[in-house]
């Protein structure tokens, strides 16, 4: 989410309802609901962000693997 925000400069799900609550928004993230990546996002920081939005912790690049892929 972090790297969503700096792209997009937006505080996430603000765009689908700005009543959500934090429970309400840890339940969208847990059913699977991410923030749309915008369609001009570079495709090498939308395929960064895609794989840290995988629902499966163990599927997301270490903190390690970012900083390789960033740098």
């Amino acid at each position: 989410l972090l790297l969503w925000e700096l792209l997009t400069r937006e505080v996430p799900f603000a765009i689908y309802d700005t009543s959500l609550g934090d429970s309400q928004i840890a339940n969208a993230i847990q059913s699977g609901t991410r923030p749309v990546i915008p369609a001009t996002t570079p495709p090498s920081l939308a395929s960064i962000i895609q794989s840290c939005q995988k629902a499966d912790p163990a599927d997301r690049p270490t903190i390690a693997q970012l900083l390789s892929l960033l740098t």
